[in-house]
Parts: C-alpha cells; sequence; structure tokens
C-alpha cells in the first residue's frame, strides 16, 4: 500500500514539474518576445487581449502557441483585477 501510494506521489510530482518546465519555457519565450518591442517606439495593446495576440504574434513572425496564449490571459486578467 504504501509503495503504491509513494509511486502515485512521484508519478503526479513528475508531472508537475514536467508542466512547470513548459511553463517556464513559455513565459521565456513571452519575455523574450516583449524585448523586441521599443516601448519608445510602440504602444503595448494590454487593455485587449486580440490586438495583443496579433502584436505578438508579428513579433514572433508565427502565431502564438495554446500555451503562450493562456499565459497572456493570466497576465491580462491580473492587470484588470489590479486596476
Amino acid at each position: 500500500m504504501i509503495h503504491q501510494r509513494l509511486y502515485e506521489i512521484q508519478e503526479q510530482t513528475l508531472a508537475n514539474i514536467s508542466r512547470e518546465q513548459k511553463r517556464l519555457e513559455t513565459v521565456l519565450t513571452i519575455r523574450d518576445i516583449l524585448s523586441a518591442i521599443d516601448y519608445s517606439a510602440e504602444v503595448l495593446p494590454v487593455n485587449n487581449k486580440e490586438k495583443l495576440i496579433r502584436f505578438l504574434d508579428s513579433l514572433k513572425k508565427k502565431p502564438l502557441t495554446g500555451n503562450e496564449i493562456k499565459v497572456l490571459e493570466e497576465i491580462i486578467s491580473d492587470k484588470t483585477e489590479v486596476n
């Protein structure tokens, strides 16, 4: 019984590590995309999800992934909760 439960905990932990590693890679990708912006010449449309996604798509030169969009949605929702 205890060995089975330890195995289940191990598998769950490994799955969490994998998921969090992918999330970290996504965050780093978005950070890299944002670093290409000249903020003195561009206004980041943070209040409009669709415009923000299109803008970042164009900087990335290909569509954002589903994970990238989820992180952006999280950032946008955090921003609206603060305001």
